[in-house]
């Protein structure tokens, strides 16, 4: 598992990075200052292993901000970690999946342990 920091809201967090997740997520024991970054969409029950499943909230994030790069508008999900925490050994305030990854190129080397991102142009809408 690799871990990166990023600012929600101000605050910097633990975020792991997931390439098969369709959806980011944050900690649903994050900061009020945190949660309140997330326009919520809907609610919806997630399914779990055996016949568990839990509440989450979908919505949008609009304030991500890696390195010296602000991300808004991407998907995701406020969901309880608790069990990731647990079986990872640490703490996990988020997860980056797709909406993360398609902002760009990501090169990850896990020897030298450094992320690199080469962003996509933001194109503008003409008038």
């Amino acid at each position: 598992m690799m871990f990166i920091k990023g600012k929600v809201g101000g605050k910097v967090l633990n975020f792991c990075l997931d390439t098969g997740a369709e959806i980011n997520a944050i900690n649903s024991h994050s900061s009020r200052k945190v949660l309140n970054t997330v326009t919520i969409n809907r609610r919806s029950n997630l399914g779990g292993v055996g016949a568990s499943s839990s509440e989450v909230l979908y919505g949008t994030m609009n304030d991500f901000v890696f390195g010296d790069k602000q991300y808004v508008q991407m998907q995701t999900i406020i969901t309880n970690l608790d069990n990731m925490c647990e079986a990872y050994g640490c703490t996990i305030d988020g997860m980056l999946g797709y909406d993360f990854f398609a902002k760009g190129i990501v090169c990850i080397n896990f020897v030298k342990e450094e992320i690199g991102i080469c962003f996509k142009k933001e194109e503008k809408n003409e008038k």
